[in-house]
């Protein structure tokens, strides 16, 4: 990102998100850092500056289309913004791949679905007694959070944009998504987590990008990230 700008809320934004790595995007609530997120997302227009993702430069349109260009996006509110709640578990997972598993007979389909929950379940600690009949609403919030992850690594993503990533889950269902986190940028996978939790930032980031009042005032990596450094760069 090269010196974003949406309307009066964010301006002269730059910063780098790159491969293997976890970048934080850090302010209280009004800083700025959700209109970044949906801008990636092609949620909301920015007024000026550049995007460029794995080298190709512009900004998504539409959801649709930063999906096709490799955007995977964690929304704020999962409830309302993210999950099918009546649907299943593996049609949560699969949503973003149904073009790719269509081929072939509704028995095909399911199958595929259900090869996708496999694929995720064991590696991101995903619990459902019956992925294929029970609907996300009878799972946990953090097991819900787990499945919206999973569907944007099913899809092959890159980068993550997670906004608010461990809201509504209790603390061993944040630990766990932490470490999911930290393995997927280890394995290559950038990922963009943008917080109003100085905790999380400290927690699960390389990089820490501060916002205040729509604009970048700090950034922190290693030992500097801490719960101090960041709230004072968000003004206290």
């Amino acid at each position: 990102i090269r010196d974003l700008a949406v309307d009066d809320q964010v301006v002269g934004l730059s910063l780098d998100v790159r491969a293997g790595e976890v970048l934080c995007l850090y302010g209280k609530l009004g800083s700025g850092t959700t209109q970044v997120a949906e801008v990636c997302f092609g949620i909301r227009k920015a007024s000026g500056g550049t995007l460029t993702i794995a080298g190709v430069a512009g900004f998504p349109r539409t959801p649709t289309a930063a999906i096709r260009g490799g955007v995977g996006y964690l929304p704020p509110d999962r409830k309302r913004e993210g999950a099918f709640m009546s649907r299943s578990v593996v049609e949560n997972l699969s949503a973003a791949s149904w073009g790719r598993m269509a081929v072939g007979k509704v028995v095909v389909f399911a199958r595929r679905e259900k090869a996708a929950y496999d694929r995720w379940a064991s590696k991101l600690g995903i619990k459902s007694a019956d992925p294929a009949n029970q609907s996300i609403a009878q799972l946990s919030g953090g097991n819900q959070q787990k499945v919206m992850l999973a569907r944007w690594l099913e899809r092959t993503s890159n980068p993550l944009v997670l906004v608010e990533p461990t809201r509504g889950v209790d603390v061993g269902a944040r630990q766990e998504i932490y470490a999911a986190i930290r393995a997927l940028a280890a394995e290559g996978q950038a990922v963009l987590v943008v917080t109003s939790d100085y905790e999380e930032a400290v927690q699960v980031s390389d990089r820490v990008v501060v916002m205040q009042r729509g604009k970048q005032v700090a950034e922190f990596d290693g030992d500097d990230v801490t719960a101090r450094s960041l709230t004072i760069a968000a003004g206290g």
